[in-house]
């Protein structure tokens, strides 16, 4: 299913992106927050969430469509 695809997609996701996802969705922070704990600009962290979610996304759709 697609849960468990994102859930196994999310666990091979590592480092600062693996954070920033889980900090913008699990912690419902805000970009600024993010970009603070992280020690990076605002924009880098939406192009680091922009790059993740496309991982993501791709990394979820093979698995989807190996089933």
């Amino acid at each position: 299913t697609w849960v468990e695809a994102l859930r196994t997609c999310l666990n091979l996701l590592g480092g600062r992106a693996r954070t920033a996802i889980d900090k913008q969705y699990r912690e419902k922070l805000p970009i600024d927050a993010i970009a603070e704990s992280l020690g990076m600009q605002p924009s880098g962290v939406k192009t680091l969430l922009g790059r993740s979610k496309a991982k993501l996304r791709a990394c979820v759709e093979r698995r989807v469509a190996t089933e």
